[in-house]
């Protein structure tokens, strides 16, 4: 989380590319699922340990999840509704460090 949120302050080489709202059960359940394949896979993706303990704890009704691209990562930051109380982050390394076009693929 720390990294993410280091990295937003000391660089303008982030995108925020999108946020959707679900409820909680629904967020949960998927990030488990997802989770259990990432340990699976040899673990690429940091976070989930601390996203689903905030998770199982949290007393909302939904989550927003957040889309922010940087260079070389891609991060979900996962928090209340109104966007005041950070639950967790998720980081995903870039398949290419070069910044991601949905309708043309990695710009090069």
């Amino acid at each position: 989380m720390a990294d993410c949120l280091a990295r937003i302050e000391q660089s303008n080489e982030v995108r925020y590319r999108d946020d959707c709202l679900i409820p909680l059960a629904q967020a949960l359940d998927i990030y488990s699922v997802r989770a259990r394949i990432n340990a699976k896979r040899g673990g690429k993706v940091e976070g989930y340990s601390e996203l689903l303990a905030a998770l199982e704890a949290a007393a909302i009704p939904s989550v927003r999840l957040h889309l922010l691209e940087f260079l070389s990562h891609w991060y979900i930051a996962f928090t209340d509704e109104p966007a005041t109380h950070l639950l967790g982050v998720l980081k995903s390394p870039k398949t290419e460090a070069a910044w991601y076009d949905p309708a043309k693929g990695y710009e090069g």
